[in-house]
């Protein structure tokens, strides 16, 4: 009785997760294609921190298909991370200041949604995996963590 149903779990498994490779890769493959064909877009990055809470900003421009990874290396900054594979990258230093572990102290990247209070919403996937938009305010904000979110930048 359960061998069929182990079964069916095994086959079902290889499917779906041969399913999202491939459609990962194809995600893949359409991003270079658009970045190929030049169109720029207007971004907005910043760079802050939470102890003199100010932000120096970015505004530039950038190939569409890019992601935020990317606009922060085409920004000059000096990007350490660690690599999780297919779930990305994990920003670890920015510019030579690191995260802190033992302050709870990180860096996340919040995006700006508007508004005069909680104008900001946290980044919701890795810097390579996340693709930017026309016009968008993305900051990274170097800030405590207390089990839940990060704090984020002043709006």
């Amino acid at each position: 009785m359960w061998m069929p149903i182990a079964l069916a779990f095994v086959v079902l498994t290889i499917v779906f997760g041969s399913l999202s490779a491939y459609l990962y890769t194809q995600n893949a493959s359409l991003r270079q294609e658009v970045a190929s064909l030049n169109v720029l877009i207007k971004v907005n990055l910043g760079l802050g921190s939470y102890t003199n809470k100010s932000i120096e900003w970015y505004n530039m421009s950038v190939s569409e298909g890019y992601n935020l990874y990317q606009a922060m290396v085409k920004a000059g900054w000096r990007i350490n991370y660690t690599n999780y594979g297919i779930d990305g990258y994990y920003i670890t230093a920015i510019n030579g200041l690191g995260n802190n572990n033992s302050a709870s102290t990180y860096w996340t990247y919040w995006i700006y949604v508007g508004g005069t209070q909680n104008c900001w919403t946290e980044g919701p996937s890795a810097a390579n995996t996340y693709y930017l938009l026309p016009n968008e305010t993305v900051v990274w904000y170097y800030s405590p963590f207390n089990g839940t979110t990060s704090v984020p930048p002043p709006c």
